[in-house]
């Protein structure tokens, strides 16, 4: 099979998303945090956090993007990188898979701060969960008792939004500890080589948009660093 061939057939399985962060990551450590919790979901291909345009003080904005793969063969993004045939999957298993996941992404509603956690020894040894605490605003109290939300663990660290509705439309009326913990809103999600298709279009828009916006006394834009292969965004190496 051809490198072009090897790699649609892996991006076929791939997850792509884009999530809002409220509040922002606001620390180098925050958006490595963020990625280790993602990998614990499943193989990341791709993560970037976008970077604040004006601020020195609050570096990223609140727009994360990740691609996942349902495969667990080695990143095919990397054309030098052979599959492992011990690793095969059936196309029925990875459907499955990528169905799985996809549900598990939709429930996704929050995740502690990396400064509310770092500390916390019984956190961090799997002793301990993290509820996440939370008000309804008014307009959302017809959603209170049709709903739960999963504690967090070290091992599971997202907070899960399941019951009677979707996180998508409780999230919104949610008010919650800035200090404590990030609610997530997922404001994309695709599948297959055309989900990637859609958020590399979406990116692309976001960076004209950018282009014509005002840049800070360096001159600095969203996505300044990106390209580089580092944790702040681009494809993940192997």
């Amino acid at each position: 099979m051809s490198v072009a061939a090897r790699r649609a057939l892996y991006f076929q399985y791939a997850i792509s998303a884009k999530f809002k962060l409220s509040p922002a990551p606001s620390s180098a450590k925050e958006v490595d945090f963020l990625l280790r919790s993602f990998q614990n979901i499943a193989p990341v291909d791709f993560f970037r956090v976008s970077q604040s345009k004006l601020s020195a003080h609050n570096p990223f904005t609140q727009n994360v993007t990740v691609v996942f793969n349902s495969s667990e063969q080695p990143s095919q993004v990397d054309a030098f990188m052979a599959p492992d045939p011990d690793r095969n999957a059936t196309p029925a298993q990875l459907e499955q898979r990528q169905s799985e996941l996809l549900a598990y992404i939709r429930q996704i509603c929050g995740l502690p701060r990396y400064s509310f956690i770092e500390n916390d020894q019984l956190y961090s040894e799997g002793k301990s969960m993290v509820p996440f605490t939370h008000k309804l605003l008014p307009q959302g109290h017809h959603y209170s008792g049709e709903y739960e939300i999963s504690e967090s663990t070290s091992n599971a660290p997202f907070f899960l939004l399941t019951g009677n509705c979707s996180a998508k439309d409780v999230i919104p009326y949610v008010r919650h500890n800035f200090q404590r913990f990030h609610k997530i809103e997922p404001t994309f999600l695709g599948t297959g080589v055309s989900g990637l298709k859609d958020l590399l279009k979406s990116i692309h828009r976001a960076r004209s948009q950018s282009k014509h916006e005002p840049r800070d006394r360096h001159g600095r834009h969203d996505g300044s660093r990106r390209g580089r292969g580092n944790r702040i965004g681009g494809f993940l190496r192997p």
